[in-house]
C-alpha cells in the first residue's frame, strides 16, 4: 500500500491542496486519508484510483442521464422534433457517402 501526500494527490485530480482540503473537511473527496502529524495528510494510492474511477463512471451515467432529459424535453416542445432530426441526421449521412453513380 503506498501512501501519496496530499500535495501528489491534488495535482492528480487538478486541484489546489486548499480545495483538497475543502472536500476532505466535507467528505467529499477521496477517503483513505490519514494525517500522521498536523501538517501532514497523507492517502492510500489504491482508495484515490477507486475514487477517480467511480467518479468516471458516474459522470458518464449523469451526462447520459443529462441527454435522455434534454431529448424529452425538446420532445415535449416539439413532437416532430425526434422525426426531423432524425431526417435531418439520414440526408447528412446520405450526403456524405460516396455515390454509386459517381464511380
Amino acid at each position: 500500500m503506498r501512501l501519496l501526500p496530499s500535495r501528489e494527490v491534488a495535482r492528480i485530480l487538478g486541484i489546489s491542496t486548499g480545495s483538497l482540503a475543502n472536500l476532505r473537511s466535507k467528505g467529499a473527496g477521496p477517503p483513505g486519508w490519514e494525517s500522521p502529524s498536523e501538517t501532514v495528510v497523507l492517502y492510500r494510492e489504491d482508495a484515490v484510483e477507486a475514487w477517480l474511477r467511480e467518479r468516471a463512471a458516474g459522470s458518464a451515467a449523469r451526462r447520459e442521464a443529462a441527454r435522455e432529459r434534454m431529448t424529452a424535453a425538446r420532445a415535449a416542445r416539439r413532437p416532430d422534433w425526434a422525426a426531423r432530426a432524425a431526417e435531418s441526421r439520414r440526408r447528412s449521412r446520405e450526403a456524405a457517402a460516396p455515390s454509386a453513380a459517381g464511380r
